[in-house]
C-alpha cells in the first residue's frame, strides 16, 4: 500500500522523535531526519538560489527571442524533475522512485 504523510514522518524521523540510523545531523551524509535550523535555512536558500538562477537564464533566452522577432514562431518547452525534499516529512534529497521524492 502507498505510504502516507504520517508514515513518512515515522520513516524519516522515527517514532518518539528519534532519527533512524543514517539520518539526522550526526551523519554527515544524512538525507533524512531533523536537521538544525541553520542547516535547514542554508539548504533552502541554496535551493531557491539555484531555481532563481535557472529562471533568470530562461528569461534571457525569452528576451533574446523576443528582441530578434522570433518569439511568435517559437515554442519554449521547459521540463524539470521532481525537485528536492527540502525537509518536508524530514526528507532532504531525492531517492528512489518508490520513495518520497518521486
Amino acid at each position: 500500500p502507498p505510504v502516507t504523510g504520517f508514515q513518512w514522518d515515522e520513516r524519516f524521523r522515527g517514532r518518539e522523535g528519534i532519527d533512524p540510523p543514517g539520518c539526522g545531523p550526526r551523519n554527515a551524509d544524512a538525507w533524512c531526519g531533523e536537521m538544525p535550523p541553520n542547516s535547514t535555512d542554508t539548504t533552502r536558500r541554496a535551493y531557491y538560489a539555484s531555481v532563481a538562477f535557472v529562471d533568470y537564464q530562461v528569461g534571457k533566452i525569452y528576451e533574446a527571442l523576443d528582441s530578434e522577432g522570433l518569439l511568435e514562431n517559437t515554442y519554449l518547452i521547459w521540463t524539470a524533475d521532481h525537485g528536492a525534499g527540502q525537509g518536508e516529512h524530514y526528507h532532504w534529497r531525492k531517492g528512489f522512485p518508490y520513495e518520497f521524492s518521486s
